[in-house]
């Protein structure tokens, strides 16, 4: 078994692909599957879905994601990337050979479970936002799939350990992208002209200080990491940009955050005379684990060790569009300890993979 995950894994390490532009490894699954008694879709972005079905009255599906990032690798393993400045630095190749090696397993073995399984190998999770795509396809419905699985690998947890959470796992995000226009001028003669380098670091440190106004126990962050402006140094900038990423478990702490950026910006407006233009992308909504689909997971895995997190965390994954169509549970799969996940020097212990299939196949048998 670990042979062929690994044959697998390192297969489609060798040629990782961005977003939703992935022919190198659609027809790696798409091979892979050729024979398969499942029936095979490629969905209408470009990903693959493999529908095993023995006539129950519903399915499970299960998810792997199969983009790459634009990271040059930097591990000098004999299996790296071919193509320069893309790299499967999240995992993913390893998460499309344990649903692969699934699909084999469900060959012979998917008759003898209580549901149809559906295999979901989807484009563009690291952006994009891909699961969107397929959620909204209809498949779910179609399929009658009434609850959705997948497993994330992650380096903070021993190799074979299961960890997860009931209710919220991961945040709602969105990207905060804030552009100040003001009016330049020399420095000596600033009167005529209007600051918008003062104008957004007054605004920056007002945004932090509304964010951190928020009672601590609620999980939070409105965070900035680039601000650029100016010209010269003895110019007043007429424009400044500041970009950063706003998140939260909750709705209504995240519009109200929302809410009251836009109010600040109007006083900033205001106060200094530029004008301040806001653009913040839908984002990916909060991961909420079903709570039946936890106790079933804890269930089926407790010969594994089985850790139920304390926290949720501020990290994102667009898992949670699915959400929207059917209940699911999102799980991390313990892969050692190595580089950090997005690291060109990431490079996870493969025998991680053998005790992740065998999660799936006891989810899958679950039911």
């Amino acid at each position: 078994m670990l042979d062929m995950l690994t044959r697998y894994r390192r297969d489609l390490h060798r040629i990782p692909e961005i977003m939703f532009d992935l022919p190198e490894t659609r027809a790696y699954i798409l091979n892979v599957l050729k024979d398969s008694r499942a029936q095979i879709e490629v969905t209408e972005k470009g990903g693959v879905t493999a529908f095993f079905d023995t006539g129950k009255p519903y399915a499970l599906a299960f998810r792997a994601d199969m983009d790459a990032l634009t990271v040059g690798e930097q591990t000098g393993s004999e299996f790296s990337s071919k193509h320069a400045g893309c790299m499967h630095a999240c995992g993913h190749d390893g998460h499309m050979a344990m649903l692969l090696a699934l699909c084999g397993w469900l060959e012979t073995h998917a008759d003898e479970l209580k549901c149809n399984v559906l295999a979901v190998f989807q484009p563009a999770e690291e952006s994009g936002g891909g699961a969107e795509h397929i959620a909204k396809s209809g498949i779910f419905e179609r399929l009658n799939v009434k609850g959705i699985y997948a497993l994330h690998v992650d380096p903070a947890f021993p190799v074979g350990t299961i960890a997860t959470r009931p209710g919220a796992f991961m945040a709602k995000s969105s990207e905060v992208y804030i552009t100040v226009h003001g009016k330049a001028s020399h420095a000596a003669e600033w009167q005529k002209g209007v600051d918008s380098l003062e104008a957004c670091a007054d605004l920056y440190l007002k945004l932090l200080a509304m964010e951190r106004s928020i009672d601590p126990s609620v999980p939070r962050l409105l965070k900035f990491g680039l601000m650029k402006s100016g010209a010269a140094l003895n110019i007043i900038s007429d424009k400044t940009e500041l970009t950063g990423t706003m998140r939260a478990f909750s709705m209504d702490t995240f519009n109200w955050m929302k809410e009251q950026l836009y109010r600040l910006a109007k006083e900033c407006e205001e106060q200094y005379g530029v004008t301040v233009d806001i653009f913040m992308p839908g984002g990916y909504p909060p991961v909420i684990n079903d709570e039946s689909l936890f106790e079933k997971a804890k269930k089926a895995l407790s010969r594994f060790d089985f850790v139920e997190m304390e926290k949720p965390e501020m990290l994102a994954e667009d898992f949670a569009f699915y959400l929207s169509a059917v209940p699911g549970i999102m799980m991390k799969l313990g892969v050692g300890g190595c580089e950090k996940l997005h690291s060109p020097h990431f490079m996870f212990d493969e025998e991680a993979l053998v005790p992740g299939l065998e999660a799936l196949t006891l989810l899958a048998q679950e039911g």
